[in-house]
């Protein structure tokens, strides 16, 4: 029988330690080989030297939102934002602060919805499991056929899932 979904993780396999060790090794070499974190010039990342944590804050979540517009729209899409590209943000009262709220407001809200549909139902609002089979059928028995009559079995709850069964 197979556990996934019935709260059990499915067990451990050879292709997961291979990437396990492979992100292990990565992580040993750049260790051994000394590398630090880069040094960053004003020119580089303005938004990292900026005089005060307001600015910083301000030109950090506009630099989202030209981001998440960018997905969007990318009409003006540049390979590199550094050298001041953009101007920083040193004011509540910028124009700028505009297009950070309504680019950040939609994932706000969603996020509140979500959490707020959790601590109400108690559950995740989106990924959610099937319906359950009818209560004649024992919980490990499923059964299979070709007419639509029959009971499919029930589904795991995510995607990457394959049909939860037992055996015939």
């Amino acid at each position: 029988m197979n556990d996934v979904g019935r709260g059990r993780s499915p067990p451990f396999t050879p292709w997961q330690a291979v990437v396990l060790g492979v992100a292990a090794t990565a992580v040993a070499v750049r260790v051994w080989w000394g590398c630090g974190a880069p040094e960053w010039t004003r020119h580089e990342n303005p938004i990292a030297f900026a005089p005060t944590l307001l600015s910083r804050a301000l030109s950090q979540a506009y630099v989202w939102a030209r981001c998440v517009l960018l997905l969007l729209w990318p009409a003006t899409l540049c390979c590199d934002w550094g050298m001041q590209s953009l101007p920083l943000v040193h004011s509540l009262m910028d124009a700028r602060n505009v297009t950070t709220l309504l680019a950040l407001l939609p994932p706000t809200l969603l996020a509140c919805w979500a959490a707020a549909t959790v601590l109400r139902h108690g559950h995740h609002p989106i990924v959610h499991s099937t319906p359950h089979a009818p209560r004649s059928l024992k919980r490990d028995e499923v059964r299979h056929g070709d007419s639509d009559s029959d009971v499919a079995a029930p589904r795991a709850t995510f995607s990457f899932s394959a049909t939860v069964s037992g055996g015939s």
